[in-house]
């Protein structure tokens, strides 16, 4: 039994990813189908004149499709590793980024690369963008110094001086406001105690 066809979800890389892999993997048969099915009377014929034939890939069509797989092969296996849905990957979004960007640098710079390093560079762009969305966020950056494993030697190796103060600032921004509510909290606490003792003493008195 064949697998079925994989569709492709345009905000969700690895989904384009699985659609390109299946692609590679049905390769001859795409092709065969394209050339026979014109002249096959059991196969719908095409609207406005069109022809199968038309959508046979090149062969170096199929190279680009083969090049963006393996390009987003990297970011799909990346991305599966933060969906997990038991275990918490807040802690891993700075190292993921960080190797998705050298990842696709390096592939960048190989020419075998170069029909597809426009999708590249805007890829990186993106992935630019979301981390210095992340950086802005300060529950990354906690998870990650927070993390026993992790701490700030990633950090240190990798981001600028200012980008670091600027998450230890956050993160004392954060626990300064923590400080303030376990504080309210332990007050309205202790007020809900000494008002529960008092109306018991109320009602001693009455009795």
């Amino acid at each position: 039994m064949t697998r079925p066809g994989t569709r492709d979800l345009r905000t969700r890389w690895g989904s384009l990813y699985h659609y390109f892999k299946r692609m590679m993997q049905i390769r001859k048969a795409l092709d065969v189908f394209c050339c026979l099915a014109d002249d096959n009377v059991d196969v719908p014929e095409l609207e406005g004149g069109k022809q199968y034939s038309y959508y046979k890939l090149s062969n170096d069509e199929w190279n680009i499709i083969r090049r963006c797989t393996e390009a987003l092969e990297i970011v799909s296996k990346l991305t599966t590793e933060l969906g997990k849905e038991r275990l918490a990957t807040c802690q891993k979004v700075f190292p993921i980024l960080e190797r998705a960007q050298i990842k696709w640098e390096e592939l960048l710079a190989d020419a075998n690369y170069a029909p597809v390093a426009p999708a590249l560079q805007a890829g990186l762009y993106n992935m630019k963008k979301w981390y210095c969305t992340a950086i802005d966020s300060p529950i990354y950056f906690i998870c990650h110094v927070l993390d026993p494993a992790r701490k700030l030697s990633f950090l240190n190796k990798f981001w600028e001086t200012e980008w670091i103060e600027h998450g230890k600032d956050q993160l004392e921004h954060v626990v300064s406001l923590s400080d303030y509510w376990i504080s309210s909290a332990l007050i309205i606490l202790l007020s809900f105690s000494i008002i529960k003792q008092l109306s018991k003493g109320k009602l001693l008195l009455q009795l």
